[in-house]
């Protein structure tokens, strides 16, 4: 009779999924963040629009947000956004 299962490790991939417009979401910056940071960052970048329509209707589809603030109220309201807790932040 087997006392213990065999177990493995597997190391787990962190990433980032940022939303937001072609204006700022940069390659160049992107990659930079890369390595700063230590993760992995995927830019999801769209005109205006389209990135509100989709913060507002799949919020799951993005770990941070980036757009212009005149949009805030409504991803507020739509419950698709919630405030970072910056006391948090070293």
């Amino acid at each position: 009779m087997l006392t213990a299962a065999p177990f493995g490790f597997v190391k787990q991939r962190r990433v980032l999924r940022v939303l937001g417009t072609h204006v700022t979401l940069q390659e160049p910056i992107r990659i930079q963040a890369q390595k700063d940071l230590g993760i992995e960052i995927q830019f999801q970048a769209g005109g205006s629009a389209k990135v509100l329509h989709q913060a507002a209707t799949r919020p799951g589809t993005f770990d941070l947000y980036e757009q212009w603030s005149n949009s805030i109220r409504l991803l507020w309201q739509a419950g698709a956004i919630q405030p970072i807790e910056t006391q948090r932040l070293a």
